[in-house]
């Protein structure tokens, strides 16, 4: 139970990572899905 002794904006700063992981595969995803419409 010594998971109080970290920092308390590590869980926080992870969730932001994930989350801006998440929205750029979702930018990328949307680009190829234009690219892929303009030239089909």
């Amino acid at each position: 139970m010594d998971e109080q002794s970290g920092p308390p904006g590590k869980r926080y700063r992870l969730r932001g990572l994930i989350a801006v992981v998440v929205a750029g595969l979702v930018c990328w995803a949307l680009i190829i899905l234009l690219l892929v419409k303009l030239l089909g």
